[in-house]
């Protein structure tokens, strides 16, 4: 069977997902940062910059409890505390779970993930968190990732339209990457025999 790659261009994905919700899923252990209010402005700047202007929400997922809760909740930022990496990437999608589950019309959205380890080559804890991901891709979800300054965009996965920033980038509210958008094959089988339904959006 020939396969015949569909690239969604940038600018397409901008102004289909321009005023939608994004909600953000940030592992603070693999992502640490020493000021969150600054943070929180900082990834607001850089997905406004990026053409991502609707309401954004964050969660961040860390081992330890914080001893000033406020400090969160005054940068707008809800915390999650899971003492281990598998527990931490464990919540995060069962967070995300929930927040589909919510979206019974599937309405667009978009979900950025601030975590390492969460493609195939990396996932040492078999999480199938990108297949997880790459099942709301092919809904009506736009996935949006940050990465590793040094990490190689070879590994990442060719079934999804992502785009994606190098963390210092997106730490200090830049642009994503130009060549972030890979090819999504949809006649490529989901991995590891997981199903996806249509979408009740648009039946695809």
């Amino acid at each position: 069977m020939g396969v015949t790659p569909i690239v969604m261009k940038r600018e397409e994905i901008r102004e289909k997902f321009a005023y939608t919700e994004t909600a953000v899923y940030w592992d603070m252990k693999d992502f640490p940062v020493t000021d969150i209010v600054l943070f929180n402005q900082n990834i607001r700047l850089a997905l406004a910059d990026a053409g991502y202007l609707g309401k954004v929400s964050i969660r961040a997922y860390g081992d330890e409890k914080p001893d000033d809760e406020e400090y969160y909740k005054n940068a707008e930022i809800t915390f999650v505390s899971r003492g281990s990496k598998r527990a931490r990437m464990h919540m995060m999608l069962v967070d995300m779970h929930f927040w589909v589950a919510d979206n019974r019309d599937c309405s667009l959205k978009n979900v950025m993930v601030i975590a390492k380890n969460i493609m195939p080559a990396d996932d040492d804890d078999d999480m199938l968190f990108q297949a997880n991901l790459g099942l709301m891709n092919a809904r009506c979800y736009n996935i949006l990732l940050a990465v590793p300054d040094d990490y190689q965009l070879r590994n990442m996965p060719f079934r999804c339209n992502y785009t994606v920033w190098h963390w210092s980038d997106l730490l200090a509210g830049g642009k994503p990457l130009d060549d972030s958008l890979v090819f999504r094959w949809y006649d490529q089988e989901p991995p590891r025999n997981i199903e996806a339904e249509p979408c009740t959006l648009c039946g695809k």
